[in-house]
């Protein structure tokens, strides 16, 4: 990312996550890397353009969170700024998965449109077991 946008933002709520891709980037001087406390995003709303999320979601227990993170998003995201996430799909309670996990990718596209964010692609890539991937827009 730091090589395709002038300011990249790593968020995370574990700090040894964060000292660990502190150790990784190095002396990238256009990252910036913040805890997230109490469900919040410690950045300002409507000043970011993209938000990027791989094999977090699938980690979150409960759907709640993942509403909360949803609703965050939307409030960092700039007007016509782009949100693209992936989550697995599956079983919520089976033992071959933790966190929640989606029946269908209706179900996972839903959450977006439930916060007032736009779809604007959807898709299931069987790529290490079942992902759903859905990118969206802020519209207003």
């Amino acid at each position: 990312m730091k090589h395709h946008f002038k300011r990249v933002i790593g968020l995370d709520i574990a700090p040894n996550m964060l000292a660990l891709a502190k150790r990784y980037i190095g002396k990238a001087g256009n990252i910036q890397l913040l805890l997230i406390e109490n469900d919040i995003f410690p950045v300002a709303g409507s000043s970011v353009d993209y938000v990027y999320s791989v094999i977090v979601f699938q980690h979150i227990y409960y759907r709640e969170v993942i509403q909360r993170y949803l609703r965050e998003t939307r409030r960092v995201l700039k007007t016509g700024g782009l949100v693209r996430i992936q989550t697995n799909k599956g079983k919520p309670g089976t033992s071959e998965y933790h966190g929640h996990f989606y029946k269908s990718l209706e179900d996972f596209a839903a959450e977006f449109m439930n916060t007032g964010l736009k779809v604007i692609d959807a898709r299931q890539k069987l790529w290490e077991g079942s992902y759903l991937w859905v990118t969206a827009t802020k519209t207003s």
